[in-house]
């Protein structure tokens, strides 16, 4: 926590200080929030006079802090599941263009599920394309169809 009780007589950051007395601010208040290991995030607050952040009020700011970071907390968790969700929706999907293609193409070259995936792979990158669009167009061309994901909502 960092508090910046009177800025014309803390001399810790003088160029924020000025920055700070431009906008009309006399004092400011830093509350760290607890999000994660690799993430740094606070909250601060600012007052246009001096001696306005009390104990009170920094033990109330510390409480907010600690609820905000919680939620953030949360929030971030919810979005990496969601993420996570929908690539393993996009890998699920993709697999069923995919995984038809090693079956044709060991078919079509007598050859084992790992070269299947090497010849594919060497396609794909003389292509320039995705793996799974080289597939869907093989697919394409021996069905003549469309080509359904079978994880469809």
């Amino acid at each position: 926590m960092v508090l910046l009780a009177d800025i014309e007589t803390d001399p810790r950051w003088p160029a924020y200080q000025q920055q700070l007395a431009a906008q009309g601010c006399r004092s400011t208040l830093g509350v760290p929030l607890e999000i994660g290991p690799d993430v740094a995030a606070a909250l601060n607050f600012f007052a246009p006079g001096t001696g306005i952040f009390s104990q009170d009020i920094i033990d109330e700011a510390s409480g907010f802090a600690d609820l905000a970071g919680r939620s953030l907390r949360l929030a971030v968790r919810i979005g990496t599941e969601q993420s996570r969700a929908g690539d393993l929706r996009a890998a699920m999907e993709h697999r069923t263009s995919i995984d038809p293609v090693f079956g044709v193409i060991m078919a079509q070259n007598r050859c084992s599920q790992e070269e299947a995936m090497g010849i594919l792979t060497r396609v794909s990158s003389n292509r320039n394309q995705k793996l799974r669009d080289v597939a869907a167009d093989v697919l394409r061309n021996l069905t003549d169809g469309t080509i359904r994901t079978h994880f469809e909502a």
